[in-house]
């Protein structure tokens, strides 16, 4: 550890999201064993580039314990439609494999970890499971 680390702190090392295509989707997010959020964007769309340092930041937060991923629409445009997006960013909440909802639209960070401490505490609590569309 240098001088300066000692100072002011070690930063953690930041966690990318996981980026996906169509090949690696199902064994990445359908058979993970827990939570997964996936950012579906698009290049040229404002909002999502807004959104990504949001994405790597909860990749980094929640390492571990949710799985963040990254999909880009124009790349892999029949997964897109067969997973229901119609518009850029949208965000699939997924749990054990099964789409619990999406978040369309740009959202705040504190959004997102306000839902997953709701959706996905630590502790073993009950909580209410969401049907699929627009989350909350």
């Amino acid at each position: 550890m240098g001088f300066l680390s000692k100072l002011f702190g070690g930063r953690k090392p930041r966690v990318p999201p996981v980026s996906l295509n169509e090949a690696n989707f199902r064994q990445e997010v359908l058979q993970h064993p827990g939570p997964c959020l996936v950012d579906v964007w698009s290049f040229g769309c404002p909002y999502c580039m807004k959104l990504a340092p949001t994405m790597g930041a909860l990749a980094t937060k929640y390492k571990g314990r949710v799985k963040v991923c990254e999909l880009n629409a124009g790349s892999f445009p029949h997964l897109v439609q067969s997973l229901g997006v119609r518009s850029t960013p949208t965000v699939l909440v997924f749990e054990n494999g099964k789409l619990l909802g999406s978040v369309v639209g740009f959202r705040p960070q504190s959004y997102y970890e306000e839902l997953i401490e709701t959706e996905f505490p630590l502790s073993g609590s009950a909580r209410m499971e969401r049907n699929k569309g627009d989350y909350p």
